[in-house]
C-alpha cells in the first residue's frame, strides 16, 4: 500500500493486490454499526434509504394579552417587545455546483454492474465488481450508492484469499464523495476504514481499524482539511466517466486515501480501439500523475482505458505495484436502467 499515491489513490480495482500483510478483527463492522460508533457531531451525516422532510417548527404557544405596563426606559410607555433568536447560520462549506454532463444523459444508470477480471503474474488473481445501486440520501443530499466487492480466484487463494467490500457515496449534482467505507476480509486481515466527508466544514474524519500479524491492533483516528471536490479511490474512478475524454485534456482530482490528502492529473493522452463485452470500441487511454504539496510524485507510469462512448465503460486499467503488474479487464458489463 506504499504505492497508494498512484495505484491506491486512483487505481480501486486493484486494491486487493496492492494490500498490505495484517492480521484480522473479530468481524468487519457493518454500515450501520460503523455510523453508530462514530462521534456524535458527525452522526447526522448518516446513510438514509429516503429523502428526510424536515420537520416544521411548532407554532409559538398564544399568550394571552395583557394590558401593557408603562416603562419609563421604553417610549410611549409600552414594554419593548423580545426580539426574535434567529436561526444560526450553517457553517461556511462551498457552493455545490451541478456537474453533471449537460447534455443531460445519466451516466450511472441503476443497476449497472461492470464486472473485471484482475490479473498477476499471468493469471487470474480474481474478479471485481462495482453496482450502482438505489439512491441514498446524506444530510439531506441525494447519492450515488457505488457498491464494489473483489473476491480471490482458486488459484489465487491457495496463495491468499480475500472477500473485500467498499460502499461509497457520490454526490448526485457535485460527482464527489461524501462517505466512503472499506472491509477487507483476507488470510493475513481483517480491516474495517471508513472516511466521512463534513462538506460544511470541508473536512474528512478517518478512522481505520486492523489486527497486524506482527505489530497488533492499530487504531487510527484523524480529521483533516480536504479540498472542495475531493474523491475517494472509488468515486475518482468513476467521475472520469463524466467528463470529455478529449487529445490533450488534463483532469485534475483533489483525493483522500487512508487519511492522506494529495491531488491527481488524469492525463488523456491516445484513443485507440479496444474490445469489450459490447464489441469493439473506440476508448480514451488516460495516464494519472500524482501531485503532493505539487511535486510530481515519481512513480511507475499506470494506464487507465474508458470507452469513449455513450457508456463510458471502464474496459482496461494497468497498474504497477512492487513486484510485477495488475491487469484489470473488464469482462462484463450490465447497463442497468437510465
Amino acid at each position: 500500500m506504499r504505492h497508494y499515491h498512484s495505484t491506491h489513490g486512483i487505481l480501486a480495482l486493484a486494491l486487493f493486490i496492492t494490500g498490505c500483510a495484517t492480521k484480522q478483527l473479530d468481524r468487519p463492522k457493518s454500515l450501520e454499526e460503523s455510523t453508530s460508533e462514530l462521534p456524535l457531531e458527525l452522526q447526522k451525516l448518516k446513510v438514509e434509504t429516503a429523502f428526510k422532510e424536515l420537520q416544521p417548527q411548532p407554532a409559538p404557544t398564544p399568550v394571552a394579552k395583557k394590558k401593557p405596563k408603562k416603562n419609563k426606559k421604553s417610549k410611549g410607555g409600552v414594554e419593548p417587545t423580545a426580539t426574535p433568536t434567529a436561526t444560526p447560520e450553517p457553517v461556511a462549506g462551498f457552493v455545490i455546483k451541478n456537474r453533471r454532463p449537460p447534455d443531460g444523459r445519466e451516466q450511472y444508470p441503476l443497476g449497472e454492474v461492470q464486472t473485471w477480471n484482475v490479473g498477476y503474474l499471468g493469471f487470474s488473481a480474481g474478479k471485481a465488481s462495482v453496482t450502482i445501486q438505489p439512491f441514498k440520501y446524506i444530510n439531506n443530499r441525494k447519492v450515488y450508492h457505488l457498491d464494489a466487492v473483489a473476491k480471490s480466484s482458486a488459484i489465487m487463494n491457495l496463495f491468499y484469499s480475500l472477500d473485500d467490500k467498499i460502499e461509497s457515496f457520490m454526490d448526485f449534482e457535485g460527482l464527489f464523495t461524501h462517505r466512503f467505507h472499506l472491509v477487507l476480509d483476507e488470510t493475513k486481515q481483517k480491516r474495517d476504514a471508513v472516511e466521512i466527508h463534513d462538506i460544511e466544514k470541508m473536512n474528512v474524519f478517518y478512522w481505520s481499524r486492523l489486527n497486524h500479524s506482527e505489530k497488533g491492533f492499530v487504531e487510527k483516528k484523524e480529521t483533516m482539511v480536504i479540498k472542495p471536490y475531493s474523491q475517494d479511490t472509488l468515486t475518482a474512478l468513476y467521475y472520469l466517466r463524466t467528463v470529455a475524454l478529449t487529445d490533450g485534456n488534463i483532469i485534475k482530482l483533489p483525493m483522500v486515501v487512508e487519511g492522506k490528502t494529495f491531488d491527481v492529473d488524469v492525463l488523456v493522452i491516445r484513443h485507440e480501439d479496444c474490445g469489450t463485452p459490447l464489441g469493439k470500441r473506440r476508448c480514451a487511454v488516460l495516464k494519472p500523475e500524482t501531485r503532493l504539496d505539487g511535486i510530481l510524485q515519481q512513480t511507475a507510469d499506470n494506464f487507465i482505458w474508458i470507452s469513449d462512448d455513450a457508456e463510458k465503460m471502464i474496459v482496461r486499467i494497468e497498474a504497477h505495484v512492487k513486484i510485477g503488474s495488475v491487469v484489470v479487464n473488464l469482462e462484463k458489463y450490465e447497463p442497468g436502467q437510465h
